[in-house]
């Protein structure tokens, strides 16, 4: 990583944007084929065999990472804006954005997945201590590919409030 920047709290004129309203994102998670299918196929097998799930491969499948120029990370409401920013980056200065939540799952998601196949498996849900276990592994997974990904990229960018 070359530079990082954090946008907390500014005004941006919208109108700067108006004609960049969709991202078409070279890495966009919907061109992924085998992205939810493949990995629902890995941790269902994994389940069925009593086999330990590689966090390597869930990374992979779930978070790749890709070279970019910017690695793009925004909060939930502002996703609207970050798609705008990153086409006025790519429209202005040629810049390949990633844009975390466009590529990657929620990891939130993914607990559920592996979850639902548990219940599936045993017919019975998870204790606590399994599931506080299970979250603390898919953060520490997202963790690693979110350093992974700030390291290669030239730039960063957090949003806390736009």
């Amino acid at each position: 990583m070359y530079r990082a920047f954090r946008i907390d709290n500014i005004k941006i004129d919208d109108t700067i944007f108006d004609e960049l309203d969709t991202y078409s994102a070279k890495y966009d998670r919907s061109h992924n084929n085998c992205h939810d299918s493949c990995l629902y196929q890995y941790l269902r097998r994994s389940m069925a065999e009593n086999t330990i799930m590689s966090g390597g491969i869930i990374q992979e499948q779930y978070f790749p990472v890709v070279n970019t120029d910017v690695f793009l990370s925004h909060s939930h409401r502002d996703k609207g804006l970050a798609i705008k920013i990153a086409n006025w980056l790519r429209a202005t200065f040629e810049l390949d954005v990633f844009i975390d939540s466009y590529v990657w799952g929620h990891s939130d998601r993914l607990i559920k997945e592996i979850v639902d196949i548990y219940i599936k498996k045993t017919s019975k849900k998870p204790d606590d201590d399994q599931l506080n276990r299970l979250a603390s592994h898919v953060y520490m997974i997202l963790a690693g590919a979110l350093t992974k990904m700030i390291d290669q990229a030239e730039v960063v960018f957090f949003s806390k409030y736009w």
